[in-house]
């Protein structure tokens, strides 16, 4: 009995602040996790009778919600690798406010923006400006407005201001993976239900399942997350400049269309050369290589920025940002009119008594 107390000391691993911690509680999540998941799909389509030990008239049903916990457990691996190597500042309030709203409108504004571009990703023009930058801008748009929200209160504007660049790629990775899951779903439940009613194959399942579920999540945080860094950057030469409000941001709006552009270029080169795996690793490697740049040595150019002036192209973002001085407003010029005559002195007469004034 000592033996095996020595061996398996539950009553000391139970004591210990050690395996408390949250390192230990999230590495255990992240084992039993996938089995969970799993169990619960079983639970909605297990059938013995049906095909492969599943319902398969269920498995026509809408199964996004059932995909989700598979697809969110690579998005966290993700979300949890970056943070031990960009280490943010970022409180938990701020990381859920981006979360929310970018599982709410980071996807409808892609898709609202692809179905008015039409773009094709045979043509590298189209896949770069039309698929790339409509899915940037549309995982750019939830950190943004994480900033306005909180610009309505003054005292709440301030620790939006405070965070380093590194903490603003930090969260356009957060909404990189929130927008990459919400894609991977969608792919693979269409996949899902082509298999069901006969029109897809095995390997079709297969290569949906490994680029959708496991690179979507990763791929779109690096993309987003240079385009936070570059919103990290404008805020860096707002706060130098004195002007930490949405004014002062607008004003530097140059620094975000600059690594708007990158991702969408890194994006639609991607997207045009899916069919081909090592054209596909050489930009996943590049655009992992940038990304890792930029948080780990990135100070070189945060200081750069934040002194330097702007580019030409640039200073007219911020001339136009810049209200416009008021122009002095001349009063309407007055007509001429003839001087009147001074009014009459009272008198006093030889008598010393006071005389009226003679009427006009």
């Amino acid at each position: 009995m000592n033996t095996v107390r020595a061996v398996l000391p539950f009553r000391i691993w139970f004591r210990s602040t050690a395996l408390r911690s949250p390192a230990a509680l999230l590495f255990a999540l992240f084992t039993g996790y996938p089995f969970l998941a799993y169990w619960l799909y079983l639970q909605e389509y297990r059938d013995p009778g049906g095909y492969g030990g599943l319902n398969a008239t269920a498995l026509t049903h809408d199964v996004k919600w059932l995909d989700w916990p598979f697809v969110a457990y690579f998005g966290a691996a993700v979300l949890v690798g970056l943070w031990l190597v960009v280490r943010p500042r970022v409180s938990r309030t701020q990381c859920l406010t981006v979360g929310v709203i970018a599982l709410v409108i980071g996807g409808p504004i892609a898709v609202w923006l692809e179905t008015q571009l039409s773009p094709k990703t045979t043509n590298l023009f189209e896949s770069v400006f039309g698929v790339g930058g409509s899915e940037e801008f549309a995982k750019l748009v939830p950190v943004l407005a994480a900033v306005l929200i909180a610009a309505a209160t003054p005292t709440r504007l301030q620790p939006w201001f405070a965070l380093s660049p590194r903490s603003y790629l930090y969260l356009g990775c957060l909404s990189g993976v929130v927008f990459g899951c919400a894609e991977g779903v969608q792919y693979i439940v269409s996949t899902q239900n082509a298999d069901v009613n006969g029109q897809s194959s095995v390997f079709s399942m297969t290569s949906t399942v490994f680029l959708r579920l496991i690179t979507d999540p990763i791929n779109h945080a690096l993309w987003a997350g240079i385009t936070g860094y570059f919103l990290g950057l404008a805020v860096v030469r707002a706060r130098v400049a004195g002007r930490c409000t949405v004014q002062g941001l607008v004003q530097q709006c140059w620094l975000p269309a600059t690594g708007l552009l990158i991702a969408a270029t890194l994006h639609g080169i991607n997207d045009f050369v899916a069919a081909h795996p090592l054209l596909l690793a050489i930009v996943d490697v590049l655009s992992a290589a940038l990304l890792l740049g930029y948080a780990v040595a990135g100070d070189v150019v945060e200081q750069t920025i934040a002194t330097s002036p702007a580019p030409q192209w640039g200073r007219r973002f911020v001339q136009a940002c810049q209200p416009r001085p008021q122009q002095q407003q001349w009063a309407p010029q007055q007509h001429w009119a003839a001087p009147q005559p001074p009014a009459p002195q009272a008198q006093w007469t030889t008598s010393q008594q006071w005389t009226a004034p003679p009427a006009h």
